[in-house]
C-alpha cells in the first residue's frame, strides 16, 4: 500500500459477517460500531468489508468505472452518513479526523531482533508466514497504546510525553500512516468509542 494519495475510504467498526432470516429469505450484514449493532444490506456489507483494507479515493473511481459500478458512490454515501466509513485526508488534521477513533489490534507486537533492534515487527499471529509491517521505535510505541480501549489521541498524547522531540503534526502523520498500512494488512479494525 502506497500513501502518496491524500485520500482514503477507510472502514469504522468491526464485522459481524452475514446475517440470513431463512422465513423471509432476506440476508443483511451486521457491524458493531462503538459498541452498537448496525445493519446493512448485503450489497452495503460487502462494500463496507472491501473498505477493512484503506482504498485510496483514486483507486475506488477506477473501481467504479471500470466495473460499472454506480452503485458504489451511494453505498459510500450510505456508509459515511452511518459513521462506518471514513474519507480520510492525509493533507488535513488528522487528530480531529482520527483523534476520536479506538484501534482495535488483530495482531501481536513480535519485538525487534538483536540484528536489527531498530526495526520491530507486528503480525497477525506468531507463526505466520505473513511479513506483517515492520515499523520503527515510535511506531511500535503507538502500537504498544492502541489497545482496544483507548482512542487514536490518547496513544499519541502518551508518546508525545515520552518523545517530546517529535512535533504534533509528525506524530499525527505516522499514526495515520501506521494505521493505513496495518489495516492494509488486516491487523488492526477502527472503531468509535463506546456510548455511555
Amino acid at each position: 500500500m502506497t500513501t502518496d494519495e491524500a485520500t482514503f475510504y477507510v472502514a469504522i467498526g468491526i464485522p459481524q459477517g452475514l446475517i440470513t432470516d431463512p422465513e423471509a429469505a432476506e440476508t443483511a450484514g451486521a457491524v458493531r460500531r462503538g459498541g452498537e449493532l448496525v445493519s446493512l444490506t448485503a450489497d452495503d456489507y460487502g462494500l463496507w468489508s472491501s473498505l477493512g483494507i484503506p482504498v485510496s479515493r483514486a483507486t475506488f473511481d477506477q473501481a467504479v468505472v471500470a466495473r460499472g459500478w454506480q452503485a458504489g458512490y451511494g453505498g459510500v454515501q450510505r456508509l459515511k452518513e452511518l459513521n462506518l466509513v471514513l474519507d480520510l485526508d492525509l493533507e488535513d488534521s488528522l487528530d480531529r479526523q482520527l483523534g476520536h477513533l479506538r484501534p482495535v489490534p488483530r495482531g501481536a507486537g513480535m519485538g525487534n531482533l538483536a540484528a536489527e533492534p531498530g526495526t520491530y515487527q507486528i503480525k497477525d499471529e506468531p507463526l505466520s508466514q505473513s511479513p506483517g509491517v515492520s515499523v520503527d521505535p515510535a511506531a511500535i510505541m503507538l502500537w504498544w497504546e492502541f489497545d482496544g480501549a483507548a482512542s487514536v489521541e490518547t496513544a499519541m498524547d502518551n508518546v508525545a510525553k515520552r518523545l517530546p522531540e517529535i512535533p504534533r503534526t509528525a506524530l499525527e502523520r505516522l499514526a495515520a500512516v501506521l494505521l493505513l498500512h496495518l489495516m492494509a494488512q488486516r491487523l488492526i479494525y477502527l472503531d468509535t468509542a463506546y456510548e455511555i
